[in-house]
């Protein structure tokens, strides 16, 4: 038999900080998705990510572009919500979802999973660009 420890930071990981804290719009996550595929899905059709939209031939304006520079979870919620008060689980056209980038992903994916009281955090890391090291970063959230 094999045998889990369980961190002490675990209950920590478990509830929302100040970042990742729902506040007002705590009620639109209660319905979401019970695995992270399917949040990551609700995720993709809430952001669209400000470098790959002309993918989607969609064009950001400097207006769209400042959704970028927002950081809490409940802010974010009140920006997409503005945009379209649709439930989240319904995917939005790609030229009607919020500007963001990795940390936006990252940091509403962690806000979802401790709505549900599932220990997660976010980890933001520096990645090369062009064999040098630029302030981009890529945002990964392990789960337990």
């Amino acid at each position: 038999m094999q045998v889990f420890n369980t961190p002490p930071t675990l209950p920590y990981y478990s509830q929302a900080g100040p970042m990742t804290s729902p506040g007002r719009h705590a009620a639109l996550l209660s319905d979401q998705p019970r695995d992270v595929a399917g949040l990551s899905a609700v995720l993709h059709g809430l952001i669209i990510h400000e470098h790959l939209a002309g993918l989607y031939g969609v064009s950001l304006s400097d207006e769209d572009r400042a959704s970028v520079h927002v950081r809490r979870t409940e802010e974010l919620l009140g920006l997409i919500t503005g945009r379209d008060a649709s439930p989240l689980t319904e995917p939005r056209q790609p030229s009607a979802r919020l500007a963001g980038n990795c940390r936006h992903f990252t940091v509403l994916l962690v806000a979802m999973l401790r709505a549900q009281g599932i220990p997660a955090r976010a980890r933001l890391r520096p990645i090369p660009s062009r064999g040098r090291w630029r302030i981009r970063h890529r945002g990964t959230c392990p789960r337990w």
